[in-house]
């Protein structure tokens, strides 16, 4: 026979057949074995019932969210599905329901999880199917209508909601080259830096899409070329969101825009403390020289990141506080252009 995989197993047979058991002649004969995985209950009422409701744990099934954002001139249309893998859990005419969350567990049992992996089944499908989305503790639960049957090894999309269209942001970022924590280091090459590009979807509240929690999951965004094609621009993992939170999206590098940064200058000096112990105290100035090969003006964002104390002395561009970590430079650069940031740093230890 022909293996064609092994989670689960699959066997395909000389007959064109495929087979989920390991083909050959048993070794013992077949009423000894118990191949089926089987479970003996007995129960014991005090009054008649026309029915009782059994439930058990089980693994194999799981499932995620997945996302497709089609950007326009200014805004874009998103859709929402529910990619369950039946992995090894085989089911029949069964009420789906998936759980997205971060359930805990008991310990020995692994730990907490995500429960964007967790698939209820109660035991074909139909031909229209929709999903109602309800809150369940602090967990948010996807009720599939009709009923599905799960095969081993087969996947299965559902949508989650109708297509929305929303507005959006393009983002341009260039990172800071002074650590977080410790000292800071004196750098004497230009160096290359990367141009990160984000896409912020806005999920007002009394929207359709702004009202929605969205599971955990991940986003494809895809724009139309020339000739109307969808292409992939970019893929991003996204958690948990609750209702009425933004939606912001990593969608890799740019292309038509370049930054170099170099440190100018750097100095350094030691003084003692009123309690004891010294302190080092570093000033750094910097450039950035930003290029866009573009033929519209650009805005991006340099941004520095640190915590402890530290200030930004003086700069070309105006800097903006944006929290108690992170200062922000906002730099417009002209089309098939280029802008120049300097501004000076000022590191104590």
């Amino acid at each position: 026979a022909l293996v064609l995989g092994v989670d689960p197993e699959r066997f395909k047979m000389p007959d064109g057949t495929v087979s989920f058991s390991m083909p050959g002649t048993p070794l013992y004969p077949e009423e000894l074995v118990v191949v089926d995985p089987t479970a003996s209950v007995s129960l014991r009422c005090m009054e008649a019932r026309h029915e009782f409701r059994l439930g058990y744990f089980t693994a194999g099934a799981q499932w995620q969210a997945s996302y497709q954002v089609i950007l326009g001139p200014t805004a874009a249309q998103v859709a929402g599905a529910a990619v369950i893998q039946a992995g090894t859990l085989k089911v029949d005419n069964a009420e789906i329901q998936l759980l997205a969350g971060s359930v805990s567990r008991a310990p020995g049992r692994g730990g907490p999880f995500r429960a964007d992996g967790m698939v209820m089944a109660k035991a074909a499908m139909a031909d229209e199917v929709s999903v109602g989305e309800q809150k369940v503790g602090e967990f948010h639960l996807y009720s599939l209508s009709g009923r599905t049957t799960l095969q081993p090894g087969i996947t299965t999309t559902v949508s989650l909601f109708d297509p929305a269209r929303v507005k959006y942001e393009r983002n341009y970022l260039v990172r800071g080259q002074v650590p977080y924590w410790g000292g800071l280091p004196q750098y004497g090459d230009e160096t290359d830096v990367p141009v990160e590009i984000s896409y912020t979807l806005q999920r007002p509240r009394k929207t359709d899409f702004g009202d929605r929690p969205l599971a955990g999951g991940v986003a494809r965004l895809y724009q139309a070329d020339t000739e109307g094609r969808l292409q992939l621009v970019g893929e991003s993992s996204l958690d948990h969101t609750p209702a009425g939170e933004d939606l912001r999206l990593s969608a890799g590098q740019a292309f038509d825009l370049t930054a170099k940064r170099v440190q100018t200058s750097y100095t350094t000096k030691r003084d003692s403390l009123p309690a004891g112990g010294w302190r080092t105290i570093a000033t750094a100035d910097y450039t950035v020289t930003l290029k866009n090969a573009s033929d519209s003006t650009t805005t991006i964002d340099v941004q520095e990141q640190r915590g402890g104390e530290w200030s930004v002395v003086s700069s070309s561009v105006p800097a903006q506080k944006v929290s108690s970590t992170i200062t922000r430079f906002r730099v417009a650069v002209p089309a098939q252009g280029k802008s120049v940031l300097k501004y000076r740093v000022r590191v104590i230890w």
